[in-house]
């Protein structure tokens, strides 16, 4: 195997590994917090220290937190640092079962695919103009000709 397929075989194990590792924690912390008295401070640390290695997404993280706790907010302190804390004094928080990974949460963040928007265009002309032609599947909408005549020649003079 070559220097790079290990490299990157190593990477990925080790992104695996601690992406695991911030679950396990997370679970300890929100567990701590649960047995005192909702005392978060190891919440907040767990929060700092990810977002001090920049290379995970700390607003999944944070939203994933809050999901599973109610009544919780993430704000700054006095001295400026970001923490967790009750948002309404007085009323309990309650902890929710972790069902699923944080990573899971949601896909912020996450790399998708650049939009062809003169593809996309081409591929809406070709539909519109089988639609005008009645050789296609789709028709053009009852009244709405009008509106994909302009269209058409709209994308017609863009896709040229």
């Amino acid at each position: 195997m070559s220097t790079f397929k290990t490299k990157l075989a190593a990477f990925r194990r080790s992104g695996l590994s601690q992406r695991d590792n911030l679950q396990e924690l997370v679970q300890m912390a929100m567990t701590h917090a649960q047995e005192n008295q909702d005392e978060f401070t190891q919440l907040s640390q767990v929060m700092a220290t990810t977002v001090e290695i920049k290379s995970f997404r700390t607003a999944t993280l944070k939203d994933y937190i809050k999901e599973h706790v109610t009544n919780v907010t993430y704000t700054k302190n006095k001295a400026g640092e970001f923490m967790f804390k009750k948002e309404v004094k007085g009323t309990p928080c309650e902890y929710k079962t972790l069902e699923s990974k944080w990573y899971d949460f949601d896909s912020k963040g996450q790399a998708s695919a650049d939009i062809d928007v003169l593809a996309q265009a081409k591929a809406l002309l070709s539909r519109i103009n089988k639609g005008m032609a009645g050789t296609g599947t789709a028709k053009i909408k009852e009244g709405q000709e009008k509106a994909a005549q302009d269209l058409q020649a709209a994308l017609a003079k863009l896709t040229d």
